[in-house]
């Protein structure tokens, strides 16, 4: 019974002095540092967009932007997305955007950031389904434009546009994704399907002003017999023939592996 009471008290006192180191810690640690720290970092960023406007914003933007690819990858792989698929409409009608520049900075922060969140976490790195093919392609590609002497900056600047494609599935392989986000992600993308038929439905009733509009090369839009070249919300032809191939993949291979429903 003695033994019995001892351990007793003596749990007791190791408890207090826990609750007491902890209090302790919380009087004297540096919880409070960050919090008077941003009166000082408002002061600073203000400053310098005051004297340098264009460079902290570009500053401050690229924070934003590194925050968003490291705490909302699945965001950022939306965005990127989006900003792929209508890259060239958006620079058709607004020519001052470098739009091309921007889908491969995406691309890029896409291909550094996810991988190296997979690392973070101890986690092996994800292949794709037929990734090796596409590591043979490109490297008979390099190997081709060094055999014969193709300037370093035409090949390798070739070969980002063609390998885009392919190192931004590998980047999204390297994400987790559960069956919630799929979900979203086949909603959005439903969305995206339905908004494209429906321009398409107002580009087959006034097709030359959407032409007008849109269409980055009048040459290309030519009709067949009397059905028009549509262009949908894109700015040529095969863009539009290109994304609709790929929507009925996704709808089919949706309807094999998920359910079969009214609309699919």
């Amino acid at each position: 019974m003695s033994q019995l009471t001892e351990v007793i008290a003596h749990r007791r006192e190791a408890a207090v002095e826990r609750s007491n180191g902890l209090m302790g810690d919380r009087r004297i640690g540096p919880g409070w540092a960050p919090w008077a720290l941003w009166p000082l970092v408002a002061l600073v960023v203000g400053a310098a967009g005051a004297f340098v406007p264009l460079p902290t914003l570009l500053v401050l933007g690229g924070i934003a932007v590194l925050a968003l690819a490291f705490l909302a990858p699945r965001t950022n792989a939306a965005l990127t997305v989006i900003a792929v698929l209508f890259a060239r409409p958006i620079a058709q009608l607004f020519p001052a955007v470098p739009m091309l520049r921007v889908v491969d900075g995406l691309v890029l922060l896409c291909v550094l950031t996810m991988p190296l969140r997979r690392i973070a976490t101890r986690k092996p790195l994800r292949t794709f389904p037929g990734q090796w093919w596409f590591v043979a392609f490109l490297v008979i590609g390099i190997l081709s434009g060094l055999i014969v002497q193709v300037p370093a900056s035409i090949f390798l600047s070739g070969a980002f546009v063609v390998g885009r494609g392919a190192l931004l599935a590998w980047a999204f392989a390297q994400l987790d994704w559960t069956e919630r986000e799929l979900a979203t992600a086949a909603k959005v993308g439903t969305g995206i399907i339905l908004f494209t038929l429906a321009t398409s439905l107002v580009d087959l009733a006034m097709p030359a002003a959407w032409n007008a509009v849109l269409a980055s090369d009048l040459n290309a839009v030519e009709s067949r017999s009397f059905l028009p070249s549509l262009i949908g919300p894109f700015s040529h032809p095969l863009d539009l023939g290109q994304f609709m191939a790929l929507s009925a993949v996704a709808i089919t291979a949706w309807r094999l592996t998920v359910r079969k429903t009214l609309f699919t």
